[in-house]
């Protein structure tokens, strides 16, 4: 499969989950998943609600799916 197709279905899958049920976006991460955003970093499956910029580095996880191993965000202060 195109890298470039898998991306765009991971992150049109991660927003549709976003935009609807953001308490679902703990499927889409596991134990070791990393979120950072300014000096913090957070490990885990964690819910956070903040307004931000979002970056993140999915990974096969072994059953044909993917999910989130590195969170980057940097919050809005506008």
């Amino acid at each position: 499969m195109d890298p470039k197709q898998i991306g765009r279905a991971f992150v049109d899958h991660y927003y549709s989950i976003f935009d609807t049920n953001r308490v679902g976006l703990v499927s889409l991460y596991q134990d070791g998943s990393m979120l950072m955003f300014e000096d913090e970093k957070l490990l885990g499956t964690q819910e956070h609600t903040l307004n931000f910029n979002l970056m993140f580095h999915s990974l096969p996880n072994g059953a044909g799916s993917f999910y989130v191993h590195d969170d980057i965000f940097r919050l809005n202060y506008s």
